[in-house]
């Protein structure tokens, strides 16, 4: 949100292929600590991350892309904590229809300044089986 707004006001709205942003975009997916997924299959491995952890009977996995997350991390309208209690109490699905509301609210991203209007937004809930 903070490099969207250091290049201009409203500036994903409708400016996505300026000069300005390109160059911007390419810069920061040059940086040696950018992860991103490619259809380059050892670009991608490069930046994929793994990590494993315990779980057991009934526990909530969630995976999100970072389009969803945007909920917490550019809209500011959840914490990570009160993200899954909203996940466990309304759902994915009404998660997703209240981020497609707020970028839609800020079609011209002035309030939320971003590099494009939407992003994908993906979101799976795994309950591990008792």
């Amino acid at each position: 949100a903070a490099e969207a707004a250091a290049l201009g006001d409203g500036i994903g709205a409708d400016a996505m292929r300026t000069g300005p942003v390109l160059a911007d975009r390419k810069k920061h997916r040059g940086q040696p600590d950018h992860g991103a997924l490619s259809p380059d299959g050892r670009a991608s491995a490069l930046s994929t991350q793994f990590a494993t952890c315990q779980v057991a009977a009934s526990d909530d996995i969630f995976l999100m892309s970072d389009g969803f997350t945007r909920l917490v991390t550019d809209f500011d309208v959840y914490s990570a904590d009160t993200l899954v209690d909203a996940i466990r109490t309304r759902g994915l699905a009404a998660l997703i229809g209240e981020l497609r509301e707020i970028e839609q609210a800020d079609a011209g991203c002035r309030r939320y300044p971003r590099f494009k209007m939407s992003d994908d937004a993906t979101a799976l809930w795994v309950r591990i089986a008792d």
